[in-house]
């Protein structure tokens, strides 16, 4: 479906949302991303730097979809 080869980490966890409409990736370089799924692929639409750590391990959305618990390694 897509790719992104920006990852300067080693990335453990994927996951999607609640509709399918989305997914959240976590990688050791940091970053937490989050993708829209489209009929043509991934679309990047949010790389950040969260708080609570500095290797997000996981991430996973809240049941309605609006927020992400996220775990770090630390």
């Amino acid at each position: 479906m897509g790719e992104d080869s920006a990852y300067e980490g080693d990335s453990y966890s994927v996951s999607f949302s609640p509709d399918g409409r989305r997914l959240v990736s976590t990688a050791y370089d940091g970053f937490i991303r989050l993708y829209e799924l489209t009929s043509t692929g991934l679309r990047p639409i949010a790389k950040s730097h969260v708080s609570g750590g500095q290797h997000p391990y996981a991430a996973r959305f809240s049941p309605d979809g609006k927020l992400l618990a996220v775990g770090f390694e630390e």
